[in-house]
C-alpha cells in the first residue's frame, strides 16, 4: 500500500482522507472484477461499458492504487491560491496539477472544504482526480463542462468514457452498491 503525506492539511483534512482510503482501495480492486460493475459500466458509459478502454481504465485503477502506487500526497489550497494556473475557487473541492503522469506518486490539491463533504462524494471527489491523472480524463469532453450526476449521465460514447464525472460517480455507486460507503443507492439514483 502507499503512503500518504499531506502537505498545509488540518486534522479533519487528515482525519477524512484517512477514512476514505481503505475503502477507495477495495472498491476500486472490485471495478476490476467484471461481476461487480457490469451494470454500473452500463448506466454511466452506455454504449462504451464494455469497450476494451473501458475495462483497460478499470485494470489501471487498480493496479495504479493497489500495486504501483509508492505516495498519494494530499495538498490542501486556499481558495484565491492557484492550481496549475488556474484559480482556486469557492466551491471547488479538489484539483491535480496537469502535469506528466508519474507512476511512483500523486499530488492532490484539495480544499479545506473536501472534509465536510460526506463519504460518497469524497469517494468521487478524489477518483474524479484520480482519473485524471491515471488516464487522462478531462472536464469538458467535447469542450463543454460538465459537473453533477445529471449532466454526467446524460454523456453518451467516448465523451462519457473520458469524462472524470463519469468516473467518479461509477466508483461512488459501486462504493455504495458494495455497501462500503453509505448514500443514495445506485438504483435510487
Amino acid at each position: 500500500m502507499y503512503q500518504v503525506k499531506f502537505e498545509n492539511a488540518n486534522s479533519l483534512v487528515e482525519a477524512a482522507v484517512n477514512g476514505l482510503l481503505p475503502d477507495l482501495n477495495n472498491i476500486v480492486a472490485n471495478g476490476a472484477a467484471p461481476k461487480f460493475s457490469e451494470d454500473l459500466r452500463s448506466r454511466w458509459f452506455k454504449d462504451q461499458a464494455n469497450s476494451q478502454q473501458v475495462l483497460d481504465n478499470l485494470k489501471k485503477m487498480d493496479t495504479y492504487l493497489n500495486k504501483t502506487c509508492q505516495v498519494l500526497t494530499f495538498v490542501v489550497k486556499d481558495v484565491d491560491h492557484r492550481v496549475d494556473s488556474a484559480k482556486v475557487e469557492k466551491g471547488d473541492y479538489a484539483q491535480v496539477i496537469n502535469t506528466d503522469y508519474v507512476s511512483s506518486g500523486t499530488r492532490i490539491f484539495i480544499l479545506p472544504s473536501f472534509a465536510s463533504q460526506v463519504p460518497e462524494e469524497k469517494l468521487n471527489t478524489v477518483i474524479h482526480e484520480l482519473s485524471h491523472r491515471i488516464f487522462g480524463t478531462t472536464d469538458a469532453p467535447g469542450g463543454t463542462l460538465v459537473y453533477g450526476r445529471d449532466a454526467a449521465l446524460n454523456l453518451r460514447g467516448a465523451n462519457a468514457v473520458i469524462c472524470a464525472e463519469n468516473w467518479g460517480y461509477f466508483y461512488m455507486e459501486l462504493g455504495q452498491k458494495l455497501g462500503v460507503v453509505k448514500g443514495k443507492s445506485a438504483a435510487g439514483a
